[in-house]
């Protein structure tokens, strides 16, 4: 019977052994798990930034559009004026001389 209990005990004292390294595992892991989280903040708040600078940059590049676009248009009625000047400055000289 004392044999039993020595072994039983032993067992115990085993499991009880195997058991702190398991919590030690698991304190690591939850450990690495809160770093982890810190991490993942840190990523995120750095996307949030990202997204906010993207967002004012296409805001950027429609205004560029629009002004690109007006420009055109302004180019454009100025080659207009150009072409109804020549005539009219063709129609003068050639009644001029």
């Amino acid at each position: 019977m004392a044999d039993k209990n020595k072994d039983l005990i032993e067992l115990v004292a085993e499991l009880l052994i195997e058991v702190q390294q398991m919590n030690n595992k698991m304190s690591n892991v939850e450990n690495q798990l809160s770093s982890m989280d810190t991490r993942l903040e840190s990523i995120d708040n750095r996307l949030d930034k990202v997204q906010d600078q993207l967002d004012r940059n296409t805001a950027g590049v429609g205004e560029l559009r629009l002004s690109v676009l007006r420009l055109v248009e302004q180019l454009n009625r100025m080659g207009e004026l150009e072409q109804r000047l020549k005539i009219v400055e063709d129609h003068i000289f050639r009644k001029g001389a």
